[in-house]
């Protein structure tokens, strides 16, 4: 779905190679970034279905929905190897 206007509580991160998220599962980060969901994981241009077994790589671009900003921690979860 397209929303005309992006909510401010709506990040996109591509996950780095040798990211603490790079192989590590949806479930597994969202237990360590509670106000965090992953929403949205696309890979080599496919939407990919999310479940907490949804296995994370280098490259996906991720869409994640917070209950305001993105704390700079979670943002460097994704993007620093």
């Amino acid at each position: 779905m397209r929303l005309r206007v992006d909510p401010d509580t709506t990040h996109q991160v591509s996950v780095a190679g040798g990211s603490f998220v790079d192989g590590r599962t949806v479930e597994e980060v969202a237990e360590l970034a509670s106000n965090v969901w992953i929403s949205i994981v696309v890979r080599d241009g496919t939407l990919l279905p999310v479940h907490g077994d949804t296995q994370l790589r280098a490259g996906d671009m991720v869409t994640l929905l917070t209950d305001g900003d993105i704390p700079e921690r979670v943002t460097e979860m994704f993007t620093k190897p």
